[in-house]
Protein backbone atom coordinates (compact mmCIF):
# COMPACT_ATOMS: atom_id res chain seq x y z
CA UNK A 1 0.00 0.00 0.00
CA UNK A 2 1.23 2.79 -0.46
CA UNK A 3 0.06 5.96 1.67
CA UNK A 4 -1.30 9.86 1.03
CA UNK A 5 2.48 10.58 1.21
CA UNK A 6 3.72 8.30 -1.58
CA UNK A 7 5.76 5.89 1.07
CA UNK A 8 5.23 2.12 0.80
CA UNK A 9 3.70 0.50 3.38
CA UNK A 10 3.74 -2.30 4.70
CA UNK A 11 1.30 -5.02 6.31
CA UNK A 12 1.73 -6.16 9.97
CA UNK A 13 -1.33 -7.91 10.53
CA UNK A 14 -5.29 -8.23 9.26
CA UNK A 15 -8.03 -9.63 11.54
CA UNK A 16 -12.21 -9.36 11.01
CA UNK A 17 -13.47 -6.43 12.37
CA UNK A 18 -17.07 -7.02 11.78
CA UNK A 19 -17.84 -6.39 8.03
CA UNK A 20 -14.88 -5.39 8.24
CA UNK A 21 -10.96 -5.99 7.96
CA UNK A 22 -8.61 -4.10 10.62
CA UNK A 23 -5.48 -3.87 9.04
CA UNK A 24 -2.10 -2.72 10.97
CA UNK A 25 0.79 -1.42 9.11
CA UNK A 26 4.72 -2.06 9.83
CA UNK A 27 5.49 2.42 11.14
CA UNK A 28 2.00 3.04 12.04
CA UNK A 29 2.04 2.87 15.67
CA UNK A 30 -0.90 5.01 16.94
CA UNK A 31 -4.33 6.01 15.97
CA UNK A 32 -3.22 9.36 15.10
CA UNK A 33 -0.99 8.05 12.39
CA UNK A 34 -3.27 5.34 11.47
CA UNK A 35 -5.80 8.36 10.78
CA UNK A 36 -3.30 9.77 8.35
CA UNK A 37 -3.78 7.18 6.35
CA UNK A 38 -7.69 7.56 5.71
CA UNK A 39 -8.63 7.81 2.17
CA UNK A 40 -5.85 6.24 0.78
CA UNK A 41 -5.65 3.05 -1.99
CA UNK A 42 -4.68 -0.74 -0.65
CA UNK A 43 -3.64 -2.72 -3.53
CA UNK A 44 -2.91 -6.25 -2.82
CA UNK A 45 -1.63 -9.02 -5.18
CA UNK A 46 -4.27 -10.52 -7.42
CA UNK A 47 -2.72 -13.86 -5.61
CA UNK A 48 -4.26 -12.60 -2.31
CA UNK A 49 -7.91 -12.23 -3.52
CA UNK A 50 -10.40 -15.01 -2.40
CA UNK A 51 -12.59 -16.99 -4.87
CA UNK A 52 -15.82 -15.55 -5.69
CA UNK A 53 -18.79 -17.31 -6.68
CA UNK A 54 -19.66 -18.64 -10.20
CA UNK A 55 -20.66 -15.78 -12.22
CA UNK A 56 -19.29 -13.12 -9.81
CA UNK A 57 -16.40 -10.99 -10.57
CA UNK A 58 -14.13 -8.35 -9.00
CA UNK A 59 -15.26 -4.54 -10.14
CA UNK A 60 -11.78 -3.72 -11.53
CA UNK A 61 -11.88 -6.59 -13.99
CA UNK A 62 -14.97 -4.36 -15.64
CA UNK A 63 -11.89 -1.64 -16.90
CA UNK A 64 -11.22 -2.46 -20.46
CA UNK A 65 -14.84 -4.11 -21.14
CA UNK A 66 -16.37 -2.92 -24.57
CA UNK A 67 -19.84 -1.49 -22.70
CA UNK A 68 -23.24 -1.85 -25.35
CA UNK A 69 -26.80 -1.27 -24.38
CA UNK A 70 -29.44 -3.95 -25.12
CA UNK A 71 -30.03 -2.97 -28.45
CA UNK A 72 -26.51 -3.20 -29.30
CA UNK A 73 -25.65 0.33 -29.13
CA UNK A 74 -21.81 0.80 -28.38
CA UNK A 75 -21.58 3.37 -25.53
CA UNK A 76 -17.88 3.43 -25.14
CA UNK A 77 -15.32 1.37 -22.96
CA UNK A 78 -15.03 1.13 -19.19
CA UNK A 79 -11.84 3.04 -18.81
CA UNK A 80 -11.83 3.25 -14.93
CA UNK A 81 -13.71 1.86 -11.80
CA UNK A 82 -14.72 4.72 -9.70
CA UNK A 83 -14.82 2.98 -5.80
CA UNK A 84 -17.90 5.72 -4.16
CA UNK A 85 -19.75 4.26 -0.72
CA UNK A 86 -22.72 3.68 -1.91
CA UNK A 87 -21.30 1.95 -5.06
CA UNK A 88 -19.19 2.03 -8.06
CA UNK A 89 -19.59 3.95 -11.10
CA UNK A 90 -18.25 3.08 -14.25
CA UNK A 91 -16.50 5.81 -16.12
CA UNK A 92 -17.22 4.78 -19.85
CA UNK A 93 -15.60 7.10 -22.41
CA UNK A 94 -16.36 6.85 -26.53
CA UNK A 95 -13.84 6.92 -29.20
CA UNK A 96 -14.51 10.58 -29.39
CA UNK A 97 -13.77 11.12 -25.55
CA UNK A 98 -16.94 11.56 -24.53
CA UNK A 99 -17.76 10.14 -20.73
CA UNK A 100 -20.41 8.18 -19.37
CA UNK A 101 -20.75 7.38 -15.82
CA UNK A 102 -22.78 4.23 -15.20
CA UNK A 103 -23.46 3.01 -11.68
CA UNK A 104 -22.20 -0.38 -11.56
CA UNK A 105 -25.30 -2.21 -10.06
CA UNK A 106 -27.78 -4.55 -10.69
CA UNK A 107 -30.29 -1.82 -12.09
CA UNK A 108 -27.93 -1.15 -14.64
CA UNK A 109 -25.72 -3.21 -15.67
CA UNK A 110 -27.65 -6.71 -17.31
CA UNK A 111 -24.46 -8.62 -17.76
CA UNK A 112 -20.96 -8.54 -18.19
CA UNK A 113 -18.65 -10.82 -19.91
CA UNK A 114 -15.00 -11.11 -18.68
CA UNK A 115 -13.52 -13.61 -21.13
CA UNK A 116 -15.36 -11.38 -23.99
CA UNK A 117 -14.20 -8.10 -22.83
CA UNK A 118 -17.85 -6.83 -22.98
CA UNK A 119 -20.40 -5.44 -21.14
CA UNK A 120 -24.01 -4.82 -21.39
CA UNK A 121 -26.39 -2.09 -19.75
CA UNK A 122 -30.03 -1.25 -19.73
CA UNK A 123 -31.18 1.65 -21.69
CA UNK A 124 -31.96 4.55 -19.49
CA UNK A 125 -32.90 7.83 -20.85
CA UNK A 126 -30.48 10.70 -20.37
CA UNK A 127 -27.95 7.83 -19.20
CA UNK A 128 -27.17 5.16 -21.61
CA UNK A 129 -29.92 6.17 -24.16
CA UNK A 130 -30.42 9.28 -25.40
CA UNK A 131 -33.87 11.28 -23.92
CA UNK A 132 -37.08 10.88 -25.91
CA UNK A 133 -37.79 13.24 -27.92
Amino acid sequence: MFGRDGRELTVRTVRPHGPRLLVTFEGVEDRTAAERLAGSTLEVPESWLPSLPEGSWWSYEATGCVVRTESGRTIGTVAEVLAYPAHDLWRVVDDDGGETLIPAVDAFIVSVDLAGRSAVVREVPGLTAPEPS
